[in-house]
């Protein structure tokens, strides 16, 4: 079975890095061609690592560091690991800076299209797409 799409969201970052990579490798053979991988994860290249760290150092949540999250990826080593595998037409974006915070959906959701508008490289979380071609 082959499939045109595929989404990996909050998934990478809980595997060991070379597991990951795996990852990416078996999803592209699960493309057809012309078919898009779609990847979502924290954005280690931006306040998210501050946050985490705080968070684990609070221990008000599980720990992250080397608990939850094995695997700490940025934009470059994510678009990095896509080429190595052979995708193409990569496009690669992050999102939520601060919109993640705030309670009310729309307000999410305004703060959200700021942020894109203006803020598109240091989101918390990093967008990348690739085609299988």
């Amino acid at each position: 079975i082959k499939f045109d799409l595929v989404i990996i969201v909050d998934t990478i970052e809980h595997i060991k890095k070379k597991e990951a990579l795996g990852v990416i490798s078996r999803a592209k053979r699960l493309l057809n061609r012309g078919g898009e991988l779609v990847i979502i994860t924290p954005n280690y290249n931006s306040i998210w690592a501050v946050l985490e760290g705080i968070l684990d150092k609070l221990s008000i949540v599980p720990k992250f560091a080397g608990k939850q999250h094995l695997s700490k990826f940025d934009k470059q080593s994510l678009s990095t690991a896509f080429i190595r595998t052979g995708f193409s037409q990569i496009k690669v974006s992050s999102f939520n800076l601060f919109s993640f915070l705030l309670p009310f959906k729309s307000l999410n959701l305004i703060l959200l299209r700021l942020e894109l508008k203006f803020l598109g490289s240091s989101g918390c979380l990093i967008y990348i797409s690739g085609k299988n071609i």
